[in-house]
């Protein structure tokens, strides 16, 4: 399976350049149900510019990074296992695109590193933060729901370390909102902190109403609905929340 394709690049210098290209494009987390399309989009207009700088130079020389290139490069890192650094860096990058191509097994791939430099680094916030984010990930997409306790866990460590990281906050409330069964009231309680650092994080505005709604208070929820819909009237989520809250209802107060 080819991933990506480069020209006039070693093998090491593309998987390089994917680290890079990932986590320097990717802000915050890939959280399974909220991937920016301007994002993917963005991403895939920054390697086919690099593709055809890499083609002016030398258009008949070309390399490939293929799937057996990643997992020389997560050999590498099983070779290295002392290796903190090397383990964390391949371990979110791997993180983050396994998560944008929704590949599950990727994403396993890069838990592992990921809880090897924990092992290594207890308290590296990024690490801590990207073992939330796998477990996340393997709740939602790969349908283990058991996995949003431990995504929770590591979230909350990471917490500790920056309390006020308000997207981290509001993806745990997510947790508790997306559980089986769900716990809309800790999922509310969870985002309204959040917003109280952040007033503009839309993510938070919108589980708390999701959240309300589910706990059956149209009322209260439609009061932050008018909130959501005045930060940015543009969110695609406002159609959606429309119809939950009953769209004569909001219309007419």
């Amino acid at each position: 399976m080819n991933l990506l394709s480069f020209s006039f690049m070693s093998a090491r210098n593309i998987f390089a350049a994917l680290i890079i290209l990932i986590i320097g494009f990717a802000v915050g987390f890939f959280v399974a149900n909220s991937i920016n399309r301007g994002e993917v989009d963005e991403l895939k207009r920054q390697v086919e510019q690099s593709k055809l700088a890499s083609n002016s130079r030398n258009s008949e020389r070309e390399a490939v990074l293929t799937e057996e290139e990643i997992r020389a490069k997560i050999a590498e890192a099983d070779a290295n296992p002392g290796d903190v650094r090397f383990q964390a860096n391949l371990g979110i990058a791997l993180y983050r695109y396994g998560s944008m191509k929704r590949d599950a097994a990727l994403i396993r791939e890069a838990g592992r590193l990921l809880v090897r430099a924990n092992s290594l680094e207890e308290n590296n916030f990024d690490v801590l933060a990207g073992l939330g984010s796998v477990n996340f990930d393997l709740a939602f997409i790969a349908g283990e729901p058991d996995k949003y306790r431990s995504s929770r866990e590591f979230y909350q460590k990471a917490l500790a370390i920056r309390p006020a990281d308000s997207e981290i906050l509001t993806t745990i409330g997510l947790t508790y909102y997306l559980s089986q069964p769900p716990d809309f009231e800790t999922a509310k309680i969870t985002c309204e902190k959040s917003l109280k650092i952040n007033p503009n994080d839309e993510r938070a505005l919108e589980y708390i109403i999701r959240a309300l709604v589910g706990l059956n208070r149209n009322e209260d929820a439609e009061a932050y609905f008018k909130q959501f819909r005045s930060l940015n009237p543009a969110n695609p989520a406002i159609s959606e929340l429309r119809a939950l809250l009953g769209s004569e209802i909001i219309e007419n107060r």
